[in-house]
């Protein structure tokens, strides 16, 4: 294993990564992607969907790091989802404060439109505070060659959430195995400060439903990454 430190939401974080993966699956993905867009000569947009909890955000963030370290004449950059949740203020309009995180409480067509506008140019997306709470408008200037979009439901097969795979060039999904995904939803709560069965609760009235979603709606993906214990099988 091999460990990095990189920033993932604007917060420092150390990741461990087996050096035969890097080399076997990681870097070899990039190269793939990077020759999708020479072919295509111009912007290309990856979705990269999965489970909350499955460590999307931190993944892409490693492969926008090691992307860069590598020898290539253009640059990759990773966004998230997130930024198009609806307002807490919308959410309560909506009465659907309690369910934020669902398929239901993301502005699926002004991520829509977000996702168009980035394929003919350069632009800024909203980000999601884990302070506020709240969405941020304008905070990411999304200029590079290769766009990675990551997010838990890119793929679902409902309305109107089927209408964004059309805008990918190339869609992974991030498969993790569903009894890790339950306790690391839960230790996360419990770093949000909700004790161990708050946090247990939560999971079941929420965080579960979520997971059993994206893996039973979500469309096929052009790949699939499955991990266990950081390694890729």
């Amino acid at each position: 294993m091999k460990t990095f430190k990189y920033l993932v939401n604007g917060l420092e974080v150390e990741a461990k990564y087996d050096e035969e993966d890097i080399d076997k699956v990681y870097k070899p993905l990039l190269n793939y992607w990077y020759d999708l867009y020479k072919q295509k000569q111009c912007r290309i947009v990856i979705f990269i969907a999965g489970c909350p909890g499955s460590g999307k955000s931190t993944f892409v963030s490693f492969l926008e790091y090691l992307f860069n370290q590598m020898d290539f004449d253009c640059k990759l950059q990773t966004v998230g989802m997130d930024g198009f949740h609806y307002y807490n203020e919308e959410l309560d309009k909506m009465n659907l404060r309690k369910e934020k995180g669902s398929p239901r409480t993301f502005n699926v067509e002004k991520l829509k439109q977000k996702i168009i506008q980035t394929k003919k140019e350069d632009c800024y997306w909203p980000y999601y505070s884990r302070k506020l709470h709240d969405p941020i408008e304008n905070q990411i200037f999304v200029h590079s060659e290769i766009i990675i979009i990551e997010g838990n439901y890119l793929l679902l097969k409902d309305e109107p959430w089927n209408q964004l795979e059309r805008l990918c060039d190339e869609s992974l999904f991030y498969n993790v195995n569903v009894e890790e995904l339950q306790d690391r939803l839960i230790l996360r709560k419990m770093k949000g400060h909700l004790s161990k069965e708050e946090a247990i609760d939560f999971y079941n009235a929420s965080d579960k439903k979520n997971v059993e979603t994206v893996i039973n709606r979500s469309k096929k993906a052009d790949i699939v990454l499955n991990i266990a214990k950081n390694r890729v099988y």
